[in-house]
């Protein structure tokens, strides 16, 4: 092969240049659309579409419940009182917050929700603690709450590890996000929800005066800021701090986002930050910003630029305003003035600076609880508890057979898929400039089902006429040990690099990944979940390119190489993807999956699942079907399931399941087609 030709380039890092590409398109679209906005009455139109799509995208919100709030304690301190609060924003499903009242109201003032940010110790941190501080002290009443997962309400607390026993606050977020998107929701919508009704109790208090709400946040509590402000007209005044960025700016630094920062489709559907940020017109509206700060400044004054031509043609300039403060990412004394301030000038109240710091709290005495954790003071609910409520009243039937032909058409429109899948290029590569030493007698491709994104192909020839092929699927492929391979004389394999695995992953892309830290960090934060998110955004999941990757392949393997008999042999995560593609890839010799997650709902049900990944899933996939489901489909074709895996990836038994049951009866007109070992 000429050293110099084109062909012999690496696939490495094609699937975050795809993603890029992809998500180009659409950033480029909707500054179009933007730049056709030419009047306040077509934006107010464009806001109330937005909305709607918000709230369909995160699944909706449940019918408000009584709040049942009660008040476990104050501390007097000085000026103020803080209120120690627990409410019900769901049926058993508890919020702990500090209420910051000014001693000196002699009428009703305006009320300010405060979502805390990623912190650990969630409304007991200083710099949020200042905050709901020097609003009290400016005679406002401020509502510092913890949101899910932070503070007093760790889903996963381990009572003798003192900590979760998934992670910190991000991962938390991440692991339940997987759960949700399950069953078409997202664990935005509860972070979300958890801020209506903390505001609902903050507009039924009657010191405080419900036509004079507000809310700010920082970092992740200024995506709820701007989530709760977008679509929850009762904030007024709004002032989400260091998160607002354009989302083409934010995946250019790399940096990987929680399971609640990215919502489903809406780089497709239009509304980026741009337009998040102009849906709070035409209240009052202050970005905080830092100049040092990790979410790109220029993405930021992007945002403020649309957010002020919006806030023009509506003809209140002077109710936008953005504030960039020294320093770097956090709620500084700087920005929390420029709050303060914010609020007082549209709520009618003088403001000044104030010495919050002086009257910050230990956590102990901010406790709402006992013992600082709801899960260990409290029988309150859990995320998951919501989540798998939810999904049992769905109702979906999945302990018995779906017709093959109707699952088909339920899988290609789960995972919207363009069938029948065709390959748009194909070309040979030296394994050489990857760095590999491949036996002469291994056929080394390049097959891509869309252009610009390739999967690597490996065939291994024996001499003589092969009768049939094996194709290996693997979530991290290891050429070494495929060279290894010992089949009978009749038969070849090949192996499958699917975009964005083994050689073709996304280690020289520079994103800030947690590789290096714990399993449940690199599966909740790693690279792979950056591309996944990315994916999510843009309205589908990593799982339709892997499936279409291995679809490609079986095209390849039977059309440009001959073969009539295919064996799809899949190992771990890999069986995911197999299992999708063997329901769509036509007649096959067999299927053999290797320590594969046995069903969807094993996870749903463990809160603590480690398997599978977020890329292996697809939106609302389980409301329609489960993997079993997929199995009984294939019949008559021959099925090898060994070491089938539960969800923490050790070898469950499913002798005695309904799901075990469905399988064997398809199969029983040939049961020596299905072998479980």
């Amino acid at each position: 092969m000429n050293e110099n030709d084109s062909s012999s380039a690496p696939c490495m890092a094609m699937l975050p240049d795809y993603l890029t590409g992809m998500a180009e398109e659409f950033y480029a679209a909707n500054k179009q659309r933007r730049e056709e906005v030419t009047s306040g009455e077509q934006w107010l139109r464009r806001s109330a579409q937005l909305r709607e799509y918000f709230t369909a995208a995160v699944g909706g919100f449940p019918a408000r419940t009584p709040l049942k709030p009660i008040v476990t304690g104050t501390v007097d301190s000085g000026p103020f009182v803080i209120e120690k609060i627990i409410l019900e924003s769901r049926p058993d499903f508890l919020v702990t917050a500090n209420l910051y009242v000014p001693k000196s109201i002699e009428r009703q003032v305006p009320g300010i929700l405060v979502p805390c940010g990623h912190s650990a110790n969630g409304k007991m941190a200083g710099a949020y603690q200042q905050v709901g501080i020097a609003l009290a002290l400016n005679g406002m009443i401020a509502l510092v709450y913890d949101p899910i997962s932070q503070g007093e309400r760790v889903q996963y607390y381990d009572e003798q590890m003192g900590e979760s026993s998934v992670g910190n606050c991000c991962i938390e977020h991440s692991q339940m996000h997987v759960q949700c998107v399950l069953i078409a929701q997202a664990i935005a919508q509860y972070r979300i929800y958890d801020g209506m009704r903390c505001l609902d109790y903050l507009q039924d208090r009657p010191d405080v005066d419900a036509q004079r709400l507000g809310c700010t946040g920082c970092s992740g509590g200024g995506t709820l800021t701007a989530y709760l402000s977008a679509l929850d007209e009762r904030i007024k005044v709004s002032v989400p701090v260091c998160y607002i960025t354009s989302l083409q700016a934010r995946q250019e630094s790399g940096r990987a986002a929680d399971g609640e920062q990215q919502i489903f489709d809406q780089l497709a559907f239009g509304m980026d930050c741009h337009e998040m940020t102009a849906m709070v017109a035409p209240r009052a509206l202050r970005v905080g910003a830092a100049e040092g700060d990790y979410f790109p400044l220029h993405g930021t004054q992007e945002v403020a630029e649309f957010c002020r031509h919006v806030y023009g043609l509506l003809g209140l300039d002077e109710r936008f305003d953005l504030y960039v403060g020294p320093g770097t990412h956090g709620y500084s004394e700087q920005i929390r003035e420029q709050a303060v301030e914010w609020f007082g000038r549209w709520f009618n109240l003088p403001t000044h600076e104030t010495p919050a710091a002086d009257y910050v709290r230990p956590d102990e005495e901010l406790w709402c609880t006992e013992t600082g954790q709801i899960a260990t003071s409290t029988k309150s609910r859990k995320v998951h508890d919501v989540v798998l409520e939810a999904f049992e009243c769905s109702k979906p039937d999945l302990a018995h057979a779906l017709p093959s032909k109707e699952l088909r058409s339920t899988v290609v429109d789960i995972l919207e898929l363009d069938t029948p899948v065709e390959i748009v290029d194909q070309k040979p590569f030296d394994p050489a400039t990857m760095g590999l030493d491949v036996d002469d007698d291994t056929d080394c491709n390049l097959i891509a089902a869309d252009a610009g994104l390739y999967a690597g192909v490996f065939v291994k020839q024996r001499a003589g006429k092969a009768g049939a092929v094996r194709l290996v699927i693997n979530e991290e492929p290891d050429y070494e040990s495929f060279a290894r391979i010992s089949l009978p004389e009749d038969e070849h394999v090949a192996l499958l690099l699917a975009c964005g695995t083994g050689l073709s992953d996304m280690r020289s892309h520079g994103q800030q990944t947690y590789e290096q830290g714990s399993a449940n960090s690199a599966r909740t934060l790693g690279r792979e979940v950056f591309a996944a998110n990315f994916a999510e955004i843009m309205g589908f999941s990593l799982l339709r390119l892997r499936v279409r990757d291995i679809l490609a392949a079986l095209r390849f393997l039977r059309e440009e190489c001959g073969y009539e008999d295919i064996v799809l042999e899949a190992h771990g995560r890999g069986g995911i993807w197999a299992l999708h593609a063997a329901i769509l890839g036509g007649q096959l010799a067999g299927v053999e999956l290797h320590d594969t997650l046995w069903s969807y709902e094993l996870m749903l049900r463990d809160g603590e699942f480690t398997v599978p990944h977020f890329a292996d899933i697809a939106r609302g996939s389980l409301l329609q079907y489960d993997l079993p489901q997929l199995c009984a489909a294939l019949a008559p074709m021959p099925l090898r399931i060994l070491r089938p895996a539960g969800s923490r990836g050790e070898v469950f038994d499913p002798a005695g399941t309904p799901a075990l049951d469905m399988i064997r009866d398809a199969y029983a007109d040939g049961a020596e087609h299905f072998e479980l070992g």
